[in-house]
């Protein structure tokens, strides 16, 4: 965190103490506005899927490939763990930002900051739920052309 700061003797008119209150109050805005998103996303997302799914097994492809199945049972699992994975990718960043506000309150009475995992779990996370989300649609696009 360290790294967002001016240190001493670069010319900064601010105090340390005045940007890290700067940055206290982006921390708690964004920890809101992760905190709202959370919930739409996840609601989005799996009404998406599940829609668009049984509408297109429904409607589009009665009669499936049995041959098929196991490829849109690992599209399933894959976009499964996508979802697993940006549910908790929101909660390792939810943590990280409260995290942060609680470095800063620790440095503003005269403690240290401290470094802490949690952005780097949460952007690990976001890149499993991209790569998987990928895949499974590649796979489930692989389903519904063998089954056309």
């Amino acid at each position: 965190m360290a790294f967002l700061f001016n240190q001493k003797g670069q010319g900064s008119k601010k105090s340390r103490r005045d940007e890290l209150l700067e940055h206290r109050s982006t921390l708690m805005d964004e920890y809101q506005k992760t905190s709202e998103g959370f919930d739409r996303t996840i609601i989005t997302l799996a009404s998406s899927a599940l829609g668009i799914s049984v509408a297109f097994l429904n409607d589009i492809v009665p009669e499936r490939d049995p041959n098929t199945l196991p490829i849109l049972g690992a599209a399933w699992i894959l976009i499964g763990l996508s979802l697993a994975a940006i549910v908790f990718s929101f909660l390792f960043a939810i943590k990280s930002r409260k995290s942060a506000i609680r470095d800063i309150d620790l440095v503003l009475r005269g403690g240290t900051e401290k470094e802490t995992k949690y952005p780097r779990t949460a952007t690990a996370l976001s890149w499993v739920s991209a790569i998987t989300l990928i895949l499974g649609i590649f796979l489930y696009l692989v389903f519904a052309v063998m089954n056309l």
